[in-house]
């Protein structure tokens, strides 16, 4: 799902082609990827000449048993061929960013925005400086979920992301 405009792009981030959301307004059924109970890597997206990134990650409330959830954002090797660690077909990370201190145990809104050379990320509206970065010719998001969940339960994360010229 894509919305453009002349200078921006707004997509949903996806997981093995399917939407990364629960919810059924967004997508439904094959299309979406339902609750998170196991750690995924999203679609490796492609960014080349664009100034400004915003992920933008909507998390509910867990189901399951201890439930935790660490968000990283992994900037890919623009020549290397994948090494096993980012989805197939991609390039290996060469720079990965946590974007929260400590991994989640409850619901969350994040957004990380690279621009103007640096990376900042809002965790339940509080801002946290990442360091200096432009936004990379490739990337994906890597979600490591950790606890015990039963068939139909795990994290609702809803992802979209930015791109503007």
């Amino acid at each position: 799902m894509r919305i453009e405009q002349s200078d921006f792009a707004i997509n949903y981030l996806a997981v093995a082609g399917k939407y990364l959301t629960n919810s059924g307004a967004v997508a439904t059924g094959a299309s979406a990827t339902g609750p998170v109970g196991a750690s995924v890597l999203t679609d490796w997206i492609k960014a080349m000449g664009y100034r400004e990134l915003a992920v933008n990650l909507t998390v509910g409330a867990p189901t399951g048993s201890s439930p935790t959830l660490s968000l990283k954002f992994l900037v890919l090797d623009p020549i290397e061929s994948s090494n096993g660690v980012s989805t197939g077909n991609t390039n290996p990370p060469v720079v990965t960013l946590p974007l929260t201190p400590a991994a989640l145990t409850g619901a969350a809104h994040l957004r990380l925005v690279i621009a103007g050379g640096t990376a900042t990320v809002w965790v339940n509206d509080v801002p946290t400086t990442l360091g200096a970065l432009d936004v990379p010719s490739a990337w994906q998001l890597q979600l490591t979920v950790g606890g015990s969940y039963g068939s139909g339960q795990g994290w609702g994360v809803i992802g979209t992301y930015e791109l503007r010229r």
